[in-house]
């Protein structure tokens, strides 16, 4: 009996080990994001917006443009949809203080604080089968910036990104349900710099390091009613490849102008666990087959009405899968924010992310509202 219950031991932890795949490394990192209602509405194309929209999660460099202390907090409510399945979420989104300290020349400033980098929200479901994956990362940031030189400004921000999500997968026909629950702590960090070319012209360059990921995975299998196993927890490493961001944006009296490319090479991403070196490099190989180097763009626009303590945002992103053969996202985002008495600002935003998932449309809608004290 004992020699039984070895054998079943074994080959369960083999089981749970042959279950994982390249998607498995990149599921982390594949989510939705959605930052300040203002550079959401934007399309997120912020890397060179400056004294516009100095936030943490943009370009660190932007945040010495302001003159101003600031204080923000922002609220999300979203919803992923695929055919007659849907999945709503809510919760605190951001929030971020922003310190400028007043020097004989030039500008400085510090920020830190905590921003949801992503959401993970998807939902599938067929006569016998269904998957529910749920969940949210975030980051803390602590962040520096300055004018290096005349119009030239420079910015570093350190990051701790965090983490967990629960995979649910039933299988209907087998009576089984099999929960995958990862969570995880980092390390990375982005530097940039902004530089305003002319009155009117601001030009961008930031890059997020590689990041990476310690993942502490609970896998939980429960077999009809009575039998339930919990597995050993798995531990593996993730290390995402450098992002580099470069844009400019138009900035006149009445209208701006933002666009903004994401490069990223995709089939870098790498895995790194206690197992066999032989697993390590099959995940590893499936990473370099299977993805692809991207290049997202970004473009937005805001108008600000004369006489009007208003603002009023649109974007658009094309988003390519991170995937060789799998069809694009295509985000439309707007949104408006309005300055009360010179010190307090309220935002919203709205964006819609679709694409096509075998053949299926499918969409993840998110409504932020934020409110930002300045002093």
């Amino acid at each position: 009996m004992k020699k039984f219950i070895l054998i079943l031991c074994v080959c369960i932890r083999t089981v749970s080990y042959a279950q994982y795949s390249e998607e498995d490394a990149l599921r982390p990192f594949s989510g939705f994001l959605g930052h300040l209602p203002q550079s959401t509405a934007i399309g997120g194309a912020g890397v060179a917006a400056g004294q516009v929209m100095p936030e943490l999660s943009l370009n660190p460099a932007n945040i010495a443009m302001t003159k101003f202390r600031i204080l923000r907090g922002a609220y999300g409510s979203s919803e992923f949809t695929s055919g007659s399945q849907s999945l709503p979420q809510n919760r605190i989104s951001h929030i971020t203080y922003i310190h400028s300290i007043p020097v004989f020349r030039g500008h400085l400033s510090w920020g830190t604080g905590i921003t949801q980098d992503l959401e993970y929200a998807l939902k599938y479901q067929t006569s016998s089968y269904s998957q529910r994956n749920e969940g949210n990362s975030y980051t803390f940031h602590l962040a520096g910036a300055t004018e290096f030189a005349k119009d030239l400004f420079i910015g570093a921000d350190f990051q701790v990104p965090f983490g967990d999500f629960t995979v649910t997968a039933t299988d209907y026909d087998l009576n089984t349900i099999l929960l995958v629950e990862p969570s995880f702590l980092g390390i990375s960090g982005k530097v940039g710099l902004s530089y305003i070319l002319t009155p009117f012209l601001n030009i961008g360059l930031s890059a997020q390091l590689p990041q990476k990921l310690w993942v502490s995975e609970d896998n939980t299998e429960v077999f009809g009613d009575t039998l339930v196993i919990n597995y050993k927890p798995f531990d593996y490493t993730l290390t995402r490849p450098l992002e580099l961001q470069f844009g400019a944006a138009l900035l006149f009296k009445w209208f701006d102008v933002f666009y903004q490319a994401d490069a990223i090479n995709w089939s870098g991403l790498k895995w790194d666990s206690e197992e066999s070196e032989f697993f390590d490099q099959e995940i590893n190989s499936g990473i370099e087959e299977n993805f692809k180097r991207t290049l997202t763009h970004r473009m937005g626009f805001a108008v600000h009405p004369p006489f009007l303590p208003i603002n009023l945002y649109g974007g658009y992103q094309y988003r390519p899968n991170q995937r060789k053969n799998e069809d694009p996202t295509y985000v439309y985002s707007a949104g408006f924010s309005w300055l009360l008495r010179q010190t307090v600002n309220i935002s919203t935003s709205w964006q819609t992310w679709d694409w096509k998932y075998n053949n299926q449309d499918e969409s993840w809608d998110q409504f932020l509202l934020a409110i930002e004290f300045i002093f």
